[in-house]
């Protein structure tokens, strides 16, 4: 993977794979459940609550990395440290800044790949 790429093309080729027919399901699964998490993020940056902040956070490191979105789920990790060590929430903010910005891209790829799949069946 290049850093110039939102999502490792390598990893997706390899979900593709081993994914076969649930492929697409993955892809949109991560599409559903992300803003939902990131909406938790915003809720917890609100009432500045640091746990509900991280664990949001940890949900979507893991998810990231699953589909191959590595830049944005190591941004992931930041923000649950950020949260775990209750820095200034204007330090937060600025990184969810950042995060939604890759997520954006992320988002934009995995759907190309959901229109591709949907073409191919």
């Amino acid at each position: 993977m290049t850093d110039s790429q939102p999502v490792d093309a390598v990893h997706l080729s390899q979900l593709r794979e081993v994914m076969e027919g649930e492929y697409v399901d993955l892809l949109q699964t991560y599409i559903d459940n992300a803003p939902k998490e990131l909406a938790r993020i915003h809720n917890g940056v609100w009432s500045q609550d640091y746990d509900i902040i991280a664990a949001a956070a940890h949900t979507l490191k893991g998810s990231s990395s699953n589909i191959g979105a590595v830049r944005l789920s190591l941004k992931f990790i930041e923000l649950e440290y950020l949260a775990r060590q209750k820095q200034p929430i204007e330090s937060i903010r600025s990184e969810i800044e950042r995060i939604q910005h890759e997520y954006q891209l992320v988002c934009d790829v995995l759907n190309r790949e959901i229109d591709q799949g949907k073409k191919a069946v």
